[in-house]
């Protein structure tokens, strides 16, 4: 019986899908910096500080696995990405860059969606890593590692303030309750 060959990769398609991303990354790295503003002195700021290194982080690693694939960033994708990113910072979720009510919670859950969608491109590209040797497998799966972990901690900070968030005295001088450590 003949072997059928492996199907070949469509560049077209993963170059599409790769510069969707590499657009979305800009806008998500700037959702995280204006974020980490609005919480800036307080715990929960300290640490969307550090996860918006990461997303830094993991945005310039993308661009790295895309340079790899030989995609590069067309003219009117650059003006794509420019664009997001402004409109990002603009924050269209919370444009007072209020801790309280609904533009807070909005502001942390789409932190969370921008971070759940990365996680599904580290989970594509995992995949695609055993059919296409210029990606690696294994940073692919450090990379989906941390996004999963990423999306744990920002949960973890949606549950601390969303107590607090809903209450109708819900002010945010004051640093959030301190986190409780279970053994």
């Amino acid at each position: 019986m003949k072997q059928k060959a492996p199907a070949t990769m469509d560049e077209k398609l993963l170059e599409k899908y790769v510069l969707g991303h590499m657009v979305a990354a800009q806008s998500g790295a700037q959702l995280f910096a204006e974020t980490k503003k609005v919480w800036a002195g307080t715990d929960i700021g300290r640490r969307l500080k550090n996860l918006a290194a990461e997303v830094e982080s993991d945005r310039v690693e993308l661009n790295n696995i895309a340079s790899r694939l030989k995609i590069r960033m067309h003219l009117s994708t650059k003006v794509l990405s420019r664009a997001g990113r402004t409109l990002s910072r603009l924050n269209p979720l919370n444009p007072t860059g209020s801790r309280d009510g609904l533009p807070g919670q909005l502001e942390l859950e789409a932190l969370h969606a921008a971070v759940a969608g990365k996680e599904c491109l580290w989970h594509t590209l995992a995949e695609l890593s055993t059919r296409d040797p210029r990606i690696s497998g294994s940073r692919i799966q450090n990379l989906l590692g941390r996004a999963q972990d990423q999306q744990s901690r920002i949960a973890e900070i949606v549950r601390e303030t969303a107590a607090i968030r809903f209450r109708t005295d819900r002010s945010f001088t004051a640093q959030p309750p301190p986190r409780q450590i279970t053994p």
